[in-house]
Order: C-alpha cells, then structure tokens, then sequence
C-alpha cells in the first residue's frame, strides 16, 4: 500500500502484487493483518482502513 513514505499504490494492485510475490517465492500458507490503529491520528493506516478491506474482498471474490 506504502512502500515508503509519500508513496501510495492502488490498493487492489497492493493486494494482488503482495500475493503474487508470495507465491512466486513457493510461500503458500500467509496470515495477513491488517492494522485498526496508529500512533499518528492522521496516519494514511486509519485513514484508508475501510478501503482496504474491501481491495482485500474484492480480490477474494475474483
């Protein structure tokens, strides 16, 4: 989503990168998370929560 600071991706081409990367890599078992909290009020991670989760939902039901 954030490779580095000031740089933000489309989250559904996130989503499908992260898996592609990890299957190409022979990984086939992942538990993923997705954090709810900051230390930063304004943070990209709490601002862009609810658009996460549905890249993530949309990936699953393709």
């Amino acid at each position: 989503m954030s490779p580095r600071p000031g740089v933000n991706w489309p989250l559904a081409a996130a989503v499908s990168n992260h898996d592609r990367d990890l299957i190409s890599s022979g990984i086939t078992t992942v538990c993923d998370a997705n954090a709810i909290g900051d230390v930063k009020p304004n943070s990209l991670r709490i601002n862009r929560f609810n658009e996460m989760i549905e890249a993530i939902d949309e990936g699953k039901n393709k």
